[in-house]
């Protein structure tokens, strides 16, 4: 083999070896860059950090009330899951109806207490045998209105530190209701609890 064959055949080897990256750049593979490091999931990085916060288990923590400090404290005053599902069901359905008010009626964007809290719509907002919501902009402001003055007046006939306490949270006034350092509810966050139980009571007639 010539001299030229063999610098040609070493050239053809070389460029089997290249990987040409985005963006243009060109690395040798057969270069020893030690172990790649995988870069965990976001989803599960987001799980760490709440299990954390939470002081639970990163399986624990894929339930929506570790997500928020809410259901935290729910998760941390109450063992039974019928019992939590309840007080989530009532936190949600007046933090989507204050929502709903004051958007449609405030025009604020209240603060995101529980963005990660996936928030339902209050039964009395929709009709669910429509598949499109024809009514128009004035019918809803006035649905919305009448959802939210209707927990309104619920909240107003709780007791004074309890109603403090939740209606400070959802709209952002009150102390914090979740310990982070101590991974426990505060004094406000129980009264929070006590007073979605208390709503739940009185929804249900009990």
């Amino acid at each position: 083999m010539t001299k030229a064959a063999t610098v040609a055949a070493r050239r053809r080897r070389k460029r089997q070896r290249q990987i040409t990256m985005p963006g243009g750049a060109i690395i040798d593979r057969t270069v020893n860059r030690g172990p790649i490091k995988a870069e965990p999931p976001a989803d599960l990085v987001a799980l760490k950090a709440r299990a954390r916060r939470t002081g639970c288990t990163v399986e624990e923590a894929r339930d929506v009330l570790a997500s928020e400090d809410v259901g935290r404290c729910i998760l941390a005053l109450h063992k039974g899951g019928e019992t939590r599902r309840d007080l989530l069901n009532v936190w949600q359905g007046i933090n989507a109806s204050w929502w709903n008010y004051a958007t449609r009626c405030l025009s604020i964007t209240p603060s995101p207490q529980s963005a990660a809290l996936p928030m339902l719509p209050e039964p009395m907002q929709t009709d669910q045998s429509l598949r499109v919501d024809v009514r128009s902009g004035e019918e809803k402001d006035a649905a919305a209105r009448n959802v939210w003055f209707a927990w309104l007046e619920q909240l107003m006939a709780l007791p004074s530190p309890q109603r403090h306490a939740l209606r400070g949270h959802l709209q952002d006034y009150a102390a914090p209701l979740w310990h982070e350092a101590e991974r426990r509810p505060t004094a406000s966050g129980v009264l929070a609890v006590a007073a979605l139980a208390a709503l739940h009571g009185a929804r249900n007639g009990r």
